[in-house]
């Protein structure tokens, strides 16, 4: 499950909030002002997403470009 995770937290509790990520292989938005400005995630859950994403998109991209 994702969590919103100040900036100021995390310079502070970053190395308690990256085990936490890789315990649960999940992932973590981090905030500024309020807002999401980037996303730290477990490098495991990461490479699955990305993979299925590359699997999946590539395949349907290439599906549409053939029509």
């Amino acid at each position: 499950m994702a969590k919103a995770v100040p900036l100021s937290e995390f310079r502070v509790n970053s190395a308690r909030i990256l085990e936490g990520l890789s315990e649960t292989r999940g992932f973590a938005y981090l905030t500024k002002n309020g807002y999401s400005v980037a996303v730290v995630a477990d490098v495991e859950e990461f490479e699955r997403m990305y993979g299925y994403a590359i699997d999946h998109g590539y395949k349907a991209g290439r599906d549409e470009q053939s029509e």
